[in-house]
């Protein structure tokens, strides 16, 4: 929990620009440790935050109100959520249409199993009634 982490800008602020970064990189060894390896790059183009960081990460914004709350999207990024959406949804459906292909047998038995259902829940409303 040392100031810099946490946010208190009079400390740094209340030194020169050039003997800022030195100063913290001195104070806080931890954090400005050697990046990571590149084998450990994500498909985007970063990298994975650790545990350690994301639970600081997490800590420093708690509380924190975010930038677009009580915003309205515009009607292009609506446009655009809806797209999207619709693209994973079709995306998804191809998926299971092609594992129900791949797997026939296991498609059965998972009909033969709701059916089996279906007709036990009838059975059973049909003596509650009687």
């Amino acid at each position: 929990s040392h100031p810099a982490v946490l946010g208190a800008r009079t400390t740094l602020r209340a030194r020169p620009a050039a003997v800022r970064g030195a100063c913290v990189a001195r104070e806080l060894p931890e954090i400005f440790a050697a990046p990571a390896p590149p084998e450990v790059a994500v498909a985007t183009g970063g990298r994975p935050h650790t545990p350690e960081s994301r639970a600081k990460i997490s800590a420093s914004n708690k509380g924190k109100l975010p930038w677009n709350r009580g915003r309205k999207h515009s009607a292009q990024t609506i446009e655009l959520i809806r797209e999207g959406t619709m693209r994973a949804m079709q995306e998804r459906a191809a998926q299971r249409k092609a594992w129900m292909l791949e797997h026939p047998e296991e498609v059965a038995a998972q009909r033969a199993q709701a059916q089996i259902k279906r007709l036990a829940r009838l059975q059973l409303q049909r003596e509650q009634r009687a």
